[in-house]
């Protein structure tokens, strides 16, 4: 019997979705996440003042994006490629094809284990030791996100975020 993929099969009746806009909502509100083929999105949380966000995380090519949030947007950070899916295509598809719930608890566990590290980086590591740990997770960030996004999503201020950007830090 051929292998099963959650992420083939899923995708199958849908075209690929690009988007080439920065910074627009990338997931309607029906949709509960998105299959990135190509590019970058940050989720974030618009907290209603000037400038001022939530950065929650930053997903790249091949990951499955899952709203951690109801007030929360996906925003995308250059060309993105993928699809977008509802959860009543996921239960639909674990019904119909029992062997791809292997597949779908790959999906949570990753998502999971990339929550957990963003806990940690933020309650056990300094600083520096977050902003180091992000450069070597996702490198990509430094070239794709506005230096004010990036001080949020690590807890700190923007002059700090020039200083160790400039190894100064």
């Amino acid at each position: 019997m051929p292998q099963v993929r959650l992420s083939d099969t899923l995708f199958q009746t849908h075209e690929i979705l690009q988007v080439a806009t920065r910074l627009d909502p990338l997931c309607s509100s029906t949709e509960v996440g998105f299959f990135i083929e190509k590019g970058h999105v940050m989720e974030v949380i618009d907290v209603g003042l000037p400038n001022k966000k939530i950065v929650s995380l930053f997903f790249g090519p091949r990951e499955f994006v899952v709203k951690c949030h109801p007030l929360s947007q996906i925003a995308t950070l250059d060309n993105v490629s993928g699809n977008p899916f509802t959860h009543g295509q996921v239960i639909n598809l674990l019904r119909k094809f029992p062997e791809t719930h292997h597949h779908y608890r790959g999906i949570r566990q990753a998502y999971q284990e990339k929550v957990e590290a963003r806990r940690v980086s933020l309650t056990t590591m300094s600083e520096k030791a977050r902003f180091q740990d992000m450069v070597k997770r996702q490198p990509w960030i430094l070239k794709l996100v506005k230096p004010n996004d990036i001080a949020a999503y690590l807890h700190i201020s923007t002059g700090l975020l020039r200083e160790l950007m400039n190894g100064r830090g």
